[in-house]
């Protein structure tokens, strides 16, 4: 379930609607998660670790993936940083959503 072709190419013309910030952002967004996106996470099921927390926490993947989601405050990117989340705006992290549903 990784980003395909055709997923980069909806999402870059829906992006050119927006403000030139968002674009901005949007691709600042797309470069931390192809830095940071463990590729073996893409194809697995997400509700597995939701429901199993024994098999998130044996996940090696995933807890380097929470880990590194959790430094940039993505998890809940609207909440204030001084409770852990990122404090951004709607707009900001509808992008953020976005782009973590298109990698898989």
């Amino acid at each position: 379930m990784g980003g395909s072709d055709d997923h980069d190419s909806d999402t870059i013309s829906i992006a050119k609607t927006e403000p030139a910030h968002l674009q901005t952002f949007r691709r600042e967004v797309r470069g931390w998660l192809k830095a940071n996106f463990p590729p073996e996470l893409a194809s697995r099921n997400s509700q597995v670790y939701i429901t199993d927390g024994g098999a998130a926490k044996a996940d090696k993947e995933f807890c380097l993936w929470l880990e590194r989601v959790g430094e940039t405050g993505w998890g809940a990117p609207t909440w204030p940083v001084e409770l852990g989340g990122a404090g951004l705006d709607e707009p900001h992290a509808k992008v953020i959503e976005e782009e973590m549903a298109r990698i898989g």
